[in-house]
């Protein structure tokens, strides 16, 4: 399987998603020539608390360290306050607005980051439960319905059960249906299980459920040829 199919370069919310752009960006604008390569990390504040921070790269030059977000938060202003910084290694995830990456690195980009904008394993969704703080958790692939007169699809999703905890989870397949699944509280929602080896339709695509050979569960595109109707005429 091309993992690769379900990875897509960061859009507007992170202007800065590779170490040779970051390093463009400090010649162009900064006037400054990093030392090193430039490394994505969590960056945390003295006044910051447990779990608290934000996502930065970390640049080395002969005037010093310099911090530049990740992505564009609009609570952070430019304070002269000690920093530290925890790098962040070539294949670590993390979670951002709703949003799951995976740091990569290549010859040419350096570290860049790349959106799972799919998670078509439910190894991502279990990522994203750990990021949580849920750690043991069985996920099963379901649509969910929104409870009322008319049965309403609402979509695709992970629905993931923490036994220790008591927890339901719903992790969206799909990064685009997050506004979606937020509208609704779990009260409002019903789930039905996809069977493995089933197909179904998402996003003008066909998918199906299949397990790989550690009994994980996958979904895998599923292309039909389209029927050719030919019209004839005198």
């Amino acid at each position: 399987m091309n993992r690769n199919v379900y990875l897509k370069n960061p859009g507007r919310e992170c202007p800065l998603w590779s170490s040779a752009m970051v390093v463009c960006y400090c010649d162009s604008v900064l006037d400054v020539t990093p030392l090193q390569l430039p490394r994505p990390g969590v960056t945390v504040r003295p006044t910051d608390k447990e779990g608290e921070g934000f996502f930065a790269w970390n640049v080395k030059s002969p005037r010093g360290s310099h911090i530049l977000p990740l992505f564009q938060y609009k609570d952070i202003a430019p304070k002269k306050e000690l920093l530290s910084f925890r790098p962040m290694e070539e294949g670590e995830m993390f979670l951002h607005d709703g949003n799951l990456y995976v740091v990569k690195f290549s010859q040419k980009r350096g570290f860049y980051l790349q959106n799972i904008y799919v998670l078509y394993h439910e190894f991502y969704a279990g990522v994203e439960a750990a990021i949580h703080g849920y750690t043991e958790v069985e996920f099963m692939l379901c649509r969910v319905y929104v409870i009322g007169r008319v049965k309403q699809l609402l979509g695709i999703c992970w629905i993931g059960y923490e036994e220790k905890s008591g927890c339901l989870l719903y992790i969206k397949l799909f990064q685009e249906d997050i506004d979606r699944f937020e509208a609704y509280t779990p009260a409002q929602l019903s789930t039905e299980a996809v069977n493995v080896g089933e197909v179904f339709c998402a996003h003008d695509r066909f998918w199906q459920l299949c397990k790989d050979e550690k009994g994980g569960y996958f979904i895998k595109e599923k292309k039909y040829p389209a029927k050719m109707s030919v019209i004839c005429t005198s």
